[in-house]
């Protein structure tokens, strides 16, 4: 699957992921990022589906190994916070 980026200058530092909207507190904490840490390569990855995260052994909307390290990098940590539960 062609997940529509390229990559520029490398890996990024840091995956943001936003639930389900990329609204203006998200916005504001990534230009924070990019203001105060100018070197830092930030990469903002809108979670709609969060079961895109799960293998597709466990959901049929899952990424395969490959589309999630393409898009969260196997060097790099990354976190989501969301209020709620899958189904």
């Amino acid at each position: 699957m062609d997940m529509g980026f390229k990559r520029r200058g490398g890996e990024p530092d840091v995956v943001w992921l936003a639930q389900e909207m990329f609204d203006f507190r998200n916005s504001a904490a990534v230009d924070l990022l990019r203001e105060n840490f100018p070197d830092l390569k930030v990469r903002v990855i809108n979670v709609v589906d969060l079961m895109t995260l799960e293998p597709p052994k466990e959901h049929p909307h899952g990424l395969s190994d490959e589309d999630f390290d393409a898009l969260f990098t196997k060097i790099n940590r990354s976190y989501l916070a969301f209020h709620g539960y899958p189904c």
